[in-house]
């Protein structure tokens, strides 16, 4: 009897790990968007620290940015200025180069949580980096070329294709779903959606 309960323990166990997939949490912004950055470093920052074992984080940097073709790239023209187009292809290369998703989310808050008032986004990126032990010379090669600009491109075209359309950035969604009360309670919007044994953080 008493190796059946094990077996039939690790069974559970083995169940509740693979009972839900994790909540897929969208983040729309832009650089140099405060409210974008008031977001990242008081609610996805530590929220992902709490749950990021029920989390699935996707990041696009693009928000009411415009581009054109030029050449094999893009010129763009980003709401908050120029430095913002820079911010944002540093952003989309390193969601591209930091492959560790604790890192990406890592990097993201950091770079987010420089202030926006003073807008030095390779000087950012690059402390950023190096708190981090990450590559900055790839994410800069990256961020300054054409292919940084085909990312924030691509960026823009998943954006502009959300329906229904964002009216404002930062837009979160939970599991392809506009959350308003993301903004101001990620933490809560997450344990809500997780459909699995809810995490203690969840208490």
């Amino acid at each position: 009897m008493f190796p059946l309960l094990l077996i039939a323990s690790a069974l559970v166990a083995a169940t509740n790990a693979a009972e839900a997939d994790p909540v897929k949490v969208g983040v729309y912004d832009e650089a140099f968007c405060p409210a974008c950055r008031n977001f990242v470093e008081t609610q996805l920052g530590p929220t992902y620290d709490q749950l990021k074992d029920i989390m699935d984080v996707h990041l696009n940097a693009y928000g009411w940015a415009r581009d054109w073709p030029d050449g094999e790239g893009y010129i763009f023209d980003c709401q908050h200025g120029p430095e913002e187009c820079d911010g944002n292809q540093i952003l989309g290369c390193a969601d591209k180069y930091v492959t560790d998703p604790d890192l990406q989310v890592a990097f993201f808050t950091c770079f987010m949580s420089q202030s926006y008032r003073v807008k030095r986004p390779w000087d950012d990126g690059e402390k950023c980096a190096g708190e981090l032990g990450l590559d900055w010379e790839t994410i800069k090669t990256c961020a300054s070329s054409v292919e940084g600009q085909i990312l924030h491109h691509e960026a823009g075209v998943e954006f502009n294709s959300l329906d229904p359309m964002p009216i404002g950035v930062p837009h979160i969604t939970i599991n392809g779903m506009g959350s308003d009360a993301a903004y101001y309670d990620l933490k809560g919007e997450v344990c809500n959606a997780y459909t699995g044994t809810k995490p203690p953080a969840c208490n």
